[in-house]
This record gives C-alpha cells, structure tokens and sequence, in this order.
C-alpha cells in the first residue's frame, strides 16, 4: 500500500489528536513537489526489493487532454 501522508485530526476538545494516514490521491499546484511513502508487496504480502513503481498523472485544467 503507497499513499501521500496526511495528518488529520480525530476526537473532540482535549481528546482531540493527530493521526498519519495515507490518501491515494492528492492535488499538487503547478510548480510544486508531492511525497508518495509506502512498501511495494507482492501477492504473498512480502515487500518486494527492486521493483519498479508506475506514477499516474492527470492534468485537470482547461483544454488538457
């Protein structure tokens, strides 16, 4: 599982606190950088060692294909 780390919060008033999670999407602004974090596994649920990892990218302006 791979994701982009987020924090957000959970409880109410002094219960209230951070937890890590990961989104498996995220809008980035022109220009700017993202993080993914995560383990690459295979079927059997070991991490694999030298895989490669594909990025899909969608343009989500006026006129983008």
């Amino acid at each position: 599982m791979a994701g982009f780390p987020a924090k957000i919060f959970r409880g109410k008033r002094k219960k209230r606190h951070a937890v890590f999670v990961l989104h498996s999407s995220h809008t980035v602004s022109y220009g700017k950088g993202a993080t993914i974090r995560g383990t690459l596994k295979g079927p059997n649920g070991q991490p694999v060692s030298g895989g490669d990892v594909g990025i899909l990218v969608r343009e989500n302006r006026l006129g983008a294909p």
